[in-house]
């Protein structure tokens, strides 16, 4: 399994948002059609308001959602692994273009009392522009971000005694590689994040 990073802007992937059928229980595509937000094996969106909101609030003060995993399919096109909730939660409110489109649109929301189309033309685009900036990974502040991004998985299985690292069969070159930019943000926390895969993969948790 090969794992590639691409970058995405927030304009691209709210581009022909589309939730088909009540609750998109039918589907759910975004990015142009070219990804599908809810294939078959995902479970339904089932984010509570509170933290729905706080996807976009995350967002908006530069904190790390953590990464989200698109399989490519035969046709070139992508379904969405892990992250759904996040992604709908973005698309929701970014999605909706004015009031008229708002009223037709249910399912959009508000966070602190305005709608994304009703934040001043700045905000909107510094809105996009921070998670833009995140993708990227060129500034310092991004960087960082990207980094507490992917520490946070070896830090939850190393507390949780490599649980799922051992369920899955993962291994010390797939771990590596994820991080292979982690020492860009931080070479405090990478040289930490190191100490702990050499030693869950001396106890037998990490296949070496």
């Amino acid at each position: 399994m090969n794992i590639d990073r691409i970058q995405v802007t927030i304009q691209e992937l709210i581009d022909g948002y589309e939730e088909k059928g009540p609750d998109g229980i039918e589907g759910v595509v975004a990015y142009g059609g070219r990804l599908d937000v809810r294939p078959a094996y995902q479970r339904e969106y089932i984010y509570p308001d509170k933290d729905r909101d706080e996807v976009i609030r995350s967002v908006k003060k530069k904190f790390p959602i953590n990464v989200m995993y698109w399989a490519k399919t035969a046709d070139g096109r992508y379904e969405l692994m892990d992250g759904q909730q996040r992604t709908i939660s973005i698309c929701r409110y970014a999605a909706v273009k004015d009031e008229a489109d708002r009223q037709s649109y249910e399912q959009c929301f508000s966070v602190d009392n305005l709608y994304f189309f009703n934040l001043p033309e700045d905000q909107k685009q510094e809105y996009r522009a921070l998670w833009e900036e995140f993708e990227k990974r060129e500034t310092p502040e991004a960087k960082f971000a990207n980094t507490l991004d992917k520490v946070q998985p070896v830090l939850l299985n190393h507390a949780s005694g490599g649980k799922s690292w051992r369920e899955h069969g993962i291994k010390k070159e797939q771990i590596l590689n994820r991080n292979r930019t982690t020492h860009e943000g931080s070479e405090t926390l990478w040289d930490y994040i190191r100490t702990l895969i050499e030693e869950n993969t001396g106890k037998g948790n990490i296949i070496e």
